[in-house]
């Protein structure tokens, strides 16, 4: 009987696990196994491996063929460098107790490097969060910093707006005088006190009447915008929420 030693999925969708077991070559993909030798996660950071070395070793030794993936899993774990040096002992290269030492500093060196490793790992996600973290700062600071700059030309436009009218305005009545003059003397009036006051008096009704026109219309006419703006506006809304 061929023996294979081989991975066996276990777990739900997305998130498998798997057995490391010994079996018959010819048994099916999810059928029983002879033994189970350990476990394999490769979805924690770094992959978690649970192996008994010595069972493995010992089918190993009697003749069973690993699958690639746990082949790579028994050099990981040191199995194979342990095979290793038990033939050397029976070549008698070393003695059993050289063997052993080697095999203790083996295991030392990995979980020494292992360790490392998980540091490091951890260091870059540490730094990433804290990259990911200072780009969210400036994008909201940036928003901000936009924000303000929007409200302060919306304010500034709103003063250049309602600035020509306030002249307008003093222009006008500033210059009521001269036309009072200018309409007296066609007139052919003389330029009596009384007259001149009544004139100027006549003209600035006149004046202030078609100022008060004037801007009547034209508040008309932004109201008017900005209703047909918010009526556009509320046309929208219901085409972006069906969206």
């Amino acid at each position: 009987m061929a023996v294979k030693l081989r991975l066996q999925r276990k777990g739900r969708k997305k998130k498998p696990f798997y057995l490391i077991i010994a079996v018959d070559s010819h048994t099916k993909r999810d059928g029983k196994f002879i033994e189970q030798l350990g476990i394999y996660d490769p979805k924690t950071v770094p992959a978690t491996i649970e192996l008994d070395n010595d069972k493995a070793l010992a089918w190993l030794q009697k003749g069973a063929i690993p699958t690639d993936t746990v082949h790579a899993i028994l050099k990981y774990k040191g199995v194979m460098y342990k095979k290793h040096l038990l033939r050397g002992v029976e070549k008698g290269a070393f003695s059993e107790e050289e063997a052993e030492k080697k095999y203790q500093f083996f295991l030392e060196e990995k979980a020494q490097k292992l360790a490392d490793a998980v540091k490091t790992q951890e260091r870059k996600i540490s730094a990433d969060a804290e990259k990911r973290l200072a780009i969210e700062k400036e994008k909201h600071e940036a928003m901000k910093s936009a924000r303000a700059a929007v409200l302060q030309t919306t304010s500034n436009e709103n003063e250049a707006d309602s600035k020509p009218k306030e002249e307008e305005v003093e222009v006008k009545e500033l210059t009521i005088d001269d036309v009072a003059k200018q309409a007296a003397e066609e007139s052919g009036l003389e330029a009596n006190n009384q007259q001149e006051e009544e004139v100027k008096k006549e003209v600035k009704e006149e004046a202030k009447e078609e100022v008060k026109k004037e801007v009547k219309e034209e508040v008309k006419e932004e109201v008017k915008e900005e209703v047909k703006k918010e009526a556009e506006d509320k046309k929208e809304e219901p085409e972006e929420d069906k969206e």
